[in-house]
């Protein structure tokens, strides 16, 4: 049983299930028209249907007759078996060490000889979860406190000067359900107990009993084991190698047998190579020599294929090379690190035993070369690193040195059956697929290769236990469905069991309504040497032959001859942008489609393109690849305009049924799935629904939305949002405005332990949402059919004789409902599809309840036959459509994160072993929302949304493999639905006003969607605009913008800079007083000057950061860099110009002024002393005082943005002025409070004299120093409270002008 737990136990606590539940509500309020992100607010549970939920598994009404029996193999085995004493054994708690040791040191420990010698029966008699559990027949009824010494273990001393090497084993009876009866298990299968702790205990125990011999025989991965001495291998490039092995399983079954399910399982493992062929494949270099010198920039720093090379982290390397001893070739290392240095680099102290003290220094490449007599042949090449330390001690045992051990790259293999745990990209998944891809007898040959690996007849825990397993497979019998017939446009169509049709001479049951007038093509630019794009002349023969077969199918089309275009813009979304306005001003209306001819599968330009035609115009889009263009196969054609015409409306073909057909009552289908990332990567999870839109459940709307990450149950909240609109809809368009009489609810991708979560969260919350769309008729009770359909799981039909194809998969129809099915549950195995390739794998369907009684026979026709139905295909799927159509959805919902491609390609790459200390937030962002301008997301299936379906391969060239499995799912195309309220169609407009609606939208949302286009000239040009425009505000705020403010801050400012350059005044006061007698009003004047480069500078970060493979967002150290970078950019203004201000603003005023202006002042600056020394007289104190300084302040600034974004769950873009401005003054204080020493020499050193005793400071360091003696630690401090008073509301004014001028440029 792959799943042993209650399937009505409730795994986790689940927030939707108590007296209370914390659920996200939208705020309605919106800064600068984009809603506040989700905030949780605790709500009361108010749904009563949570208590009214089945508390028990369903049991089975009966068993269905229809269809024509065959014979099946099952790969699944007989437990024959099951004796020992009495079936009785016992649980224990098993605690070693601290209970947080690492699994290598309790492995150590379990198997160490003196445990062995120990545990009462020896460790033979004992089963161990490699964990905290074991089982034993012996009943212990004390603890034992066993304590295994290492050193002893390892055949060493004890080490002095350190504690021995000791470790603590604690076995005593499991706090909960010690002891185990096996017969708890035939109990529950006859009916005669409950399911609970006793029966799931019993059923561990047994998966624990055959896993163990095998576990310890071969490399274990979960419920599945490889070997390298009798598995098959493949190369799959990039340093790593796929194999296959053996899965088994044991389960309950019905006819109140056990079962034991076996099956090959295909994982991914490093290749037994050398180190540096490894890195040459991970890095995708030409060869080893020219990599020594390419995973380093042009500045010496490790670059992206140094990145690559830290997949080498963790596992496990022999060293080989000539002059070793045979042990040291023996002996087994752990990756720790990858060295950013070389063997020409590295220097360390040889150890001399003979002095018992170190030699001098010498490289890694000279070590090896003397000790060893071996020149290396890539000492260029990165280190690697272990844990190992070598510890030198002297004769009384005090450590004298401490050196980890480090080992050339070249003289490193990598060790056998290491798994690998990292995505694969495109090509190796693609050669994955042709490894595990198999046909029946093959696979049935590898699952006899898997049994002799498994031996369960030489197991001798399993002879110990009493359990005897049978080798030969399980027989049943089967039945094959009556396949149905097909209804076309004007004729119908028999498939048999063949399960294909074609649409050669076919019209479409439903073309398309509106008929297509505005509509373009675009011929997408090449993204690679690789790939070729379309000619001219190529697309335009392709697009006649495609109108000509739309045409043939029924489709109503008006402009035969579109608008056919090159790819007009590097960035793909501007080129979309003018693709629309060219299509419409051509026609005077909205495009009603595009299509792009693709140069390859490149999934960022196929993402790029759903997420600007859905999100950003509303437009429905169609790509195509430019080889099948070139081809113009009439076969591909018509393939792709089955998803052209549903986008339009239309419909492919209807089962032909027999009265009201399968719902003689109005009936609503309805399909969920969640899906999930995959480990290590923090991206959140999507919920995805989709709902049936006509009375024969042909075509389907879908709703998506963010759920939580991780979080498996939907959402209350997602339900309603996406779920009420369609159902409103459904009343209105399929049931005159009455609720449904029955509603199918297919569930897909829970497990058995989350069965009871179904029922009381998503089904109790539908019945709520249809609860409240019926007040009017509170009496009217929706019946519900709740399914899950399953997948990911491990049995295979084999069939016998007439029941098989040609390729001797199952016939589309085969359906068992005995012997593997589960002994108390309603739950059936149907093949309903035609496997092209490899051995075809059922859909388990469990019904968890039934309001409606639905007949068998009638229930297990249904699933079969809507499979037919599948609006996109030509031959039926294997999964009910309302679950494949989930299954879409949620995986189209990555082109409508709000995120750009290059954070996705970041995030989606992340490294798996990394560390987890940053857990994602709780709430996950939302979708962006669609443009609903033209109803797009009602106009795909049937007036509603319609998913892309298997050809949508062609156009992502996208496909997921899942690791210890051969099942191969493909992303495909989906929608998001949100509001469905007040939207028209069809309208006409002239050039000037066709495209009203999209702008607006896009405006909206043009920072969100812009595409990736790191810097640039027009980038650059926005930041100086946006600066240009802070600096005007920092003059306002810091000089006369009226006339008591002008007087307050340049007051303020003079007064600053008299303090800082003399010491005749005691204070503030006192210097506004006695420079106020003296000169008058006219002495308050000074100029200022200001904004630099520091958005260039963290563009360049970006750049570099996305190289390396790591999140463009720039660290703190990366964003102090880039602020200082501004001041050095700005220093080569500012320091003349205060110069010239200062020199203004403490000359004598009246007749002794020295200068009539900034002009006569720069000329007398140079007279003195030259350009050079005199105007540029004191820059060195300004470039650190400017580097320090606006390092500081964009710092303080992005620090405090970015805690409030998180703080928040907020985007940056939404944040307040009043904010922006409260943190922008809060960032001037810091800078003026990390740079003012500067900032007073500066000042001094800027209004000394030139000659003579005038000169008071002969150098910046004289001037230090003379502050220092004459003044002291305050001396470099005077000044400081007027200048914190200026610089908040002046920094305040410029950081909130320039975050404002930033948006509105986009």
């Amino acid at each position: 049983m792959s799943n042993p737990r209650d399937p009505f136990a409730v795994d986790k606590p689940d927030p939707s299930s108590g007296d209370t539940i914390t659920i996200p509500i939208e705020n309605p309020n919106l800064i600068d028209g984009t809603p506040i992100q989700p905030i949780r607010q605790e709500v009361i549970d108010t749904n009563p249907f949570r208590d009214q939920m089945p508390t028990e598994l369903m049991k089975r009404p009966g068993y269905g007759k229809l269809g024509d029996k065959v014979r099946l193999k099952l790969n699944s085995h007989y437990v024959e078996k099951l004796q020992g004493q009495r079936g009785i054994y016992y649980q224990y708690d098993v605690q070693i060490g601290n209970g947080l040791e690492k699994r290598g040191l309790i492995k150590t420990v379990w198997e160490s000889k003196q445990l062995d010698q120990k545990i009462p029966g020896g460790r033979n008699d004992w089963l161990f979860d490699g964990n905290k559990l074991a089982w034993s027949s012996r009943n212990i009824q004390q603890e034992l406190r066993l304590l295994i010494d290492l050193d002893a273990e390892r055949g060493r001393p004890p080490r002095p000067k350190e504690e021995a090497d000791h470790v603590r084993v604690l076995i005593r009876p499991a706090s909960t359900g010690a002891k185990i009866d096996l017969n708890n298990i035939y109990e529950y299968m006859e009916g005669r107990c409950a399911w609970g702790p006793h029966v799931i205990d019993a059923i561990n125990f047994l998966d624990h009993l055959i896993r163990e011999w095998p576990s310890k025989q071969h490399t274990n991965i979960k419920r599945s084991y490889f070997s390298r001495e009798s598995g098959e291998k493949f190369a799959l490039g990039g340093g790593i190698e796929a194999m296959r092995g053996v899965y088994q399983s044991i389960r309950m079954a019905e006819g109140k047998r056990l079962v034991i399910n076996v099956d090959v399982s295909h994982a991914t493992f490093w290749q037994v190579s050398s180190f540096n062929s490894i890195i040459n494949q991970l890095t995708g270099h030409r060869d080893v020599e020219s990599l020594q010198m390419a995973w380093r920039d042009n500045n010496g720093r490790p670059n992206f294929k140094f990145d690559a090379m830290k997949r080498l982290k963790a596992n496990w390397f022999t060293v080989k090379h000539n002059g070793q001893s045979a042990e040291a070739a023996k002996k087994e290392w752990r990756v720790h690190a990858i060295l950013p240095k070389s063997a020409n680099e590295h220097r360390f102290a040889p150890w001399n035993k003979e002095r018992n003290a170190p030699d001098p220094e010498i490289t890694i490449f000279q070590h090896y070369q003397k000790t060893f007599n071996i020149r290396l042949n890539y000492p260029h090449l990165p280190l690697v690193q272990t844990a190992k330390m070598i510890i030198k001690r002297d004769a009384k045992g005090n450590i004298l040195s401490k050196s980890n051990i480090v080992f050339p790259m070249e003289l490193c293999l990598m060790k056998s059956n290491q798994r690998y745990p990292y995505k694969m990209n495109e090509q190796q998944t693609a050669m994955m697929i042709k490894f595990a891809v198999q046909k029946p007898p093959g696979r049935l040959a590898g699952i006899n290769k898997g049994l002799d690996m498994l031996a369960w007849e030489k197991d001798p825990y399993l002879k110990h236990y009493g359990l005897k397993l049978s080798r030969e497979q399980i027989q049943t019998n089967a039945r094959v469905l009556p396949p149905p017939k097909l209804q076309f446009g004007g004729s119908i169509t028999e498939p048999g069991t063949s399960g294909r049709w074609d649409l050669k001479g076919k019209k479409f049951v439903a073309p398309n309504k509106a008929p297509l007038v505005s509509w373009g093509v675009m011929i997408v630019k090449a993204t690679s040497h690789s790939s070729r794009a379309i000619q001219m002349p190529q697309a335009q023969a392709f697009v006649k032959s495609f109108v000509d077969s739309y045409r043939g199918h029924g489709g109503q089309i008006s402009t035969i001859q579109p608008l056919i275009q090159e790819q007009s813009h590097a960035d793909l979304a501007k080129a979309v942008e003018m693709l629309l306005t060219a299509v419409g001003n051509k026609h005077n209306m909205r495009p009603q489609m595009f299509m792009f001819i693709l140069p390859d599968k490149n999934a960022d330009v196929y993402l790029r393109i759903k997420k600007s035609c859905d999100c950003r115009w509303g437009v429905y889009s169609q790509c195509v690849q430019s080889a099948h263009a070139l081809k113009c196969a009439p076969q591909y054609i018509s393939n792709v305009l089955m998803k052209f015409n549903a986008k339009l409306g239309g419909t492919t073909n209807r089962i032909v049924t027999q009265g009201t057909g399968h719902f003689p009552k109005p009936t609503m289908v309805i399909g969920a799935d969640v899906s999930h990332s995959a480990p290590g990567i923090h991206a959140p999870s999507y919920a995805a629904m989709t709902v049936s839109m006509d009375r024969t459940a042909t075509r389907y709307a879908a709703g998506v939305q963010t759920n939580g990450f991780r979080v498996e149950m939907i959402s209350t909240r997602n339900l309603r949002d996406c779920l009420m609109p369609l159902f409103r809809n459904w009343m209105t368009d399929v049931s005159g405005g009455r609720l449904p009489d029955h509603v199918y609810y297919f569930r897909d991708g829970v497990s058995e332990g989350q069965f009871k979560n179904v029922l009381k969260t998503e089904v109790a919350d539908l019945k709520q949402i249809f609860k409240e769309l019926g007040e009017t008729r509170p009496e009217h009770d929706v019946k519900f059919t709740v399914i899950v359909a399953e997948k990911r799981h491990h049995i295979r039909f084999f069939p016998q004789g007439k029941g098989a194809d040609r390729n001797g998969n199952p016939l589309p129809g085969t359906i068992v409902d005995h012997d593997i099915t589960d002994p108390r549950g309603n739950d059936v195995y149907l093949c309903s599809h035609s496997a092209i390739q490899g051995t075809a794998r059922p859909t388990h369907y469990t019904m968890l309840m039934d309001d409606a009684n639905v007949p068998v026979d009638m229930f297990q026709k249904l699933l079969y036959e809507q499979c037919y139905q599948y609006i996109r295909s030509t031959t039926p799927v294997s999964l009910h459509p309302a679950v494949y159509y989930a299954h879409l959805a949620s995986n189209r919902a990555r082109s409508h994160e709000n995120i750009s491609e290059t954070e996705r390609r970041v995030r989606d790459h992340q490294d798996p072993s990394g560390s987890t200390s940053e857990r994602p937030p709780e709430e996950a962002a939302p979708l962006l929302a669609m443009n609903t301008a033209d109803r797009i997301q009602f106009g795909m299936c049937g007036g509603q949304v319609l998913m892309e379906a298997a050809a949508a391969v062609e156009d992502a060239g996208v496909s997921l493999l899942y690791h210890g499995d051969d099942t191969v799912k493909a992303f495909l195309f989906t929608t998001i639905f949100h509001n469905s309220e007040g939207f028209t169609t069809g309208e006409q407009t002239v050039a000037s006003n066709w495209r009203k609606g999209s702008d607006e939208y896009a405006a909206a949302r043009e920072e969100e969607l812009s595409a990736d286009a790191p810097g640039g000239a027009s980038q650059t040009f926005k930041d100086l605009f946006a600066g240009a425009a802070g600096g005007v505000a920092q003059v306002l705020i810091g000089q006369p913008f009226d006339l008591l403010l002008t007087n307050i801050h340049v007051f303020i400012d003079i007064i600053k800079v008299r303090l800082q350059t003399t010491t005749r005044y005691t204070g503030a006061v006192d210097a506004a007083t006695k420079i106020f007698k003296v000169e008058g009003p006219l002495a308050f004047y000074k100029v200022s000057v200001q904004f630099g480069g520091f958005h260039y500078a963290r563009r360049q970060f970006e750049a570099s950061n996305t190289l390396k493979g790591r999140p463009a967002s720039l660290s703190y150290p990366q964003l102090y860099a880039s602020g200082a970078f501004a001041g050095l950019a700005n220093s080569f203004l500012s320091g003349p110009i205060e110069h010239v201000r200062i020199r203004l603003q403490t000359q004598p005023h009246g007749a002794g002024r020295l200068y009539s202006g900034p002009l006569d002042c720069v000329r007398k600056l140079g007279v003195h002393e030259g350009v050079m020394r005199g105007l540029l007289r004191g820059q060195a104190v300004t470039v650190l005082r400017e580097g320090q300084a606006y390092g500081c302040w964009f710092l303080t600034f992005e620090y405090l943005m970015n805690r409030h974004s998180r703080t928040y769950s907020t985007p940056r873009d939404t944040i307040p002025t009043p904010l922006i401005a409260l943190y922008g003054g809060l960032a001037g204080e810091v800078l003026w409070l990390s740079s003012y020493p500067f900032d007073v020499i500066k000042s001094k050193m800027q209004s000394d004299g030139f000659v003579g005793k005038e000169r008071r400071y002969a150098s910046m360091r004289d001037c230090v120093g003379q502050v220092w003696r004459q003044e002291g630690v305050l001396g470099f401090w005077r000044g400081l409270g007027p200048t914190l008073v200026r610089a908040l509301p002046v920094s305040a004014g410029t950081f909130a002008v320039v975050e404002w001028v930033r948006r509105a440029l986009g």
